[in-house]
C-alpha cells in the first residue's frame, strides 16, 4: 500500500514529462529497493543468528528464530511484488497484480498439503521454505513487465546504476512518511 501509494504518483509524473524517464525512475527505485533490502535482510538474519548464538534460548524460542531466518530472504519479494504491483496499475493493467497473490496460495497451500503429517520441526520448515518459494514465484509472476519496460527503453532493470538518486530520495521519504502514516 505504502510504497504503492508513493510510487505511483511520481512514476506518472515522469512517464508523463519525457519520453522513457518512467522506465529509468522504474530502474532507479528498482535497484535501489533491491539494495536496501539486501541490506536489511543482511542486518535481520545477522541478528536473529547472533542472538540465537549468544543469548542462552528455550527450545521453543530457538525454533521461532530459525523459521524467522528462514523466512525473512521473502521480505525481498514482498516488497519488489508491491513496486511492481504498482507498476502495472500506473499502467492500466489490473488483472496479473490481482491474480499473483493466487500463484503465491496455491503454492503454500500445496506446501501445507504436502508436508502435513509426520515430524512438526520437519513440517514446519518445509511449510517455511515453501512460503519463500511461493513468494518468490509471486514476484516471478509479475516480472516480465518490469524487463519489458526498462528493455523497451534500453534500460537494464537489474543495472544498480543511479542507486539513490535525488527522485529516488524523495519517494523513499515519501515511503517513510507513509509507512508512519
Amino acid at each position: 500500500g505504502a510504497l504503492q501509494a508513493s510510487f505511483i504518483p511520481m512514476y506518472e509524473e515522469k512517464r508523463h514529462k519525457v519520453e522513457g524517464s518512467g522506465a529509468v525512475f522504474c530502474q532507479r527505485v528498482h535497484s535501489s529497493l533491491v539494495f536496501v533490502l539486501f541490506g536489511v535482510v543482511l542486518m535481520l538474519e545477522l541478528g536473529l543468528f547472533c542472538g540465537q548464538s549468544f543469548f542462552k534460548l528455550s527450545s521453543q524460542s530457538e525454533e521461532v528464530l530459525y523459521f524467522t531466518m528462514i523466512m525473512v530472504p521473502s521480505l525481498i519479494f514482498i516488497c519488489l511484488t508491491s513496486l511492481y504491483q504498482a507498476l502495472y496499475q500506473a499502467d492500466q493493467q489490473f488483472f496479473l497484480p490481482a491474480f499473483s497473490p493466487v500463484a503465491f496460495n496455491v503454492v503454500w497451500i500445496a506446501g501445507a498439503w504436502a508436508f502435513s503429517g509426520g515430524d512438526m520441526f520437519f513440517s514446519l520448515k518445509n511449510l517455511s521454505l515453501t512460503i519463500v518459494l511461493a513468494y518468490f514465484i509471486q514476484w516471478l509472476f509479475l516480472l516480465p513487465k518490469v524487463v519489458t519496460l526498462c528493455s523497451k527503453q534500453g534500460v537494464s532493470c537489474f543495472s544498480f546504476s543511479g542507486l539513490f538518486t535525488k527522485d529516488v530520495g524523495v519517494l523513499f521519504r515519501r515511503l517513510g512518511l507513509a509507512a508512519l502514516g
